[in-house]
């Protein structure tokens, strides 16, 4: 109101399978009922799943370096925290809230 911010909200609709692992990270699944490749064979992940303990960081770490080429910069106080001269993006868990001055700076 102070300041006449416009504000957008979005929700990542299946955040986690968008991140990819590091190739020094190997998690191996057993196949699902119906895929049968083969006997005792296990599939490796090349992308994060739900349920994995390490998935929320993995996809934190991945929106992160997407804002950053965007012109975004992580601020030094709060690492949920993004910024640059047009816009304002705070991000929680696969929910981002943005503001900017304008509509048009959001939908850009």
């Amino acid at each position: 109101s102070k300041l006449q911010l416009c504000s957008a909200q979005c929700d990542i609709t299946a955040a986690f399978v968008h991140a990819p692992l590091p190739p020094e990270e190997e998690i191996y699944v057993a196949q699902p009922r119906g895929l049968m490749r083969g006997h005792n064979l296990v599939l490796r992940l090349n992308r994060s799943l739900y349920g994995l303990k390490q998935a929320p960081r993995h996809f934190f770490s991945y929106l992160g370096e997407r804002l950053q080429r965007c012109g975004l910069t992580p601020s030094e106080f709060d690492p949920c925290l993004f910024l640059s001269s047009d816009l304002i993006v705070v991000v929680y868990v696969d929910d981002l809230l943005v503001y900017a001055r304008s509509d048009s700076a959001i939908t850009d």
